[in-house]
């Protein structure tokens, strides 16, 4: 068969401006294995190309990630068929992209709840990282990937329901000696509490509720979890 010079210079000139074996053949009227074919007789490694352009898309998608380009964003960026893109990129990272954005997302949601965030403030933030790949717009959906993880806001709560304390001995200690000692009432101990800067595990400040209920407690002679 006669050799086209032409068609084949163009053909290479294709496969370094990255166009696939098929998109190729599709444009020449020919078969995959002959676009192949005339790869190969050119001594161009075809492999080695595909991997050197999937670790740079691969970089690149980090980037964008990096600087806050949602999912849907970069699937149009990239002009490729989403799974395309997807395959491409969990060739480098082992993991498809959407799994990996989407545990961008769940690390950052416990992030938020660790630092106090309700479920309902994080539902109705719109950070990229927060809304990509999918926004989660239900409180269930971000108690349930805290839950998953084994986060809890505040992990000294966790065996509350056997009793005890769980404030410092800062706090026990203030309470204990100013009702005892000074015979100040709940209300005053609560507001010097709160003057020092003291929060219960909860994260609030205390009222004459809490502080008398912490009290009786010590008083009860409960165990000091700490």
């Amino acid at each position: 068969m006669k050799r086209n010079i032409e068609r084949e210079k163009e053909i290479i000139n294709l496969i370094v401006d990255n166009w696939t074996l098929m998109s190729i053949a599709t444009k020449f009227n020919i078969t995959k294995q002959r676009v192949y074919q005339i790869v190969k007789r050119n001594d161009i490694s075809i492999w080695e190309k595909i991997r050197s352009n999937k670790k740079t898309i691969h970089q690149n998608i980090l980037n964008d990630i990096d600087n806050n380009i949602e999912y849907k964003d970069i699937i149009k960026k990239y002009n490729l068929p989403q799974r395309k893109l997807s395959d491409s990129f969990k060739s480098i990272q082992n993991e498809s992209l959407n799994t990996f954005i989407m545990n961008k997302r769940n690390n950052e949601i416990i992030t938020q709840f660790i630092k106090g965030n309700t479920a309902k403030m994080i539902t109705n933030k719109t950070e990229p990282i927060l809304i990509s790949p999918t926004h989660l717009t239900s409180v269930d959906s971000i108690y349930k990937i805290n839950t998953k993880n084994n986060v809890r806001r505040y992990p000294q709560i966790i065996n509350r329901h056997k009793g005890g304390l769980f404030e410092s001995k800062d706090v026990i200690k203030l309470i204990k000696n100013k009702r005892d000692k000074k015979n100040w009432t709940f209300k005053q101990i609560a507001e010097e509490l709160n003057k020092l800067g003291y929060k219960t595990i909860t994260g609030k400040e205390y009222s004459y509720n809490n502080t008398y209920q912490k009290y009786l407690s010590i008083k009860q002679k409960k165990k000091i979890v700490i």
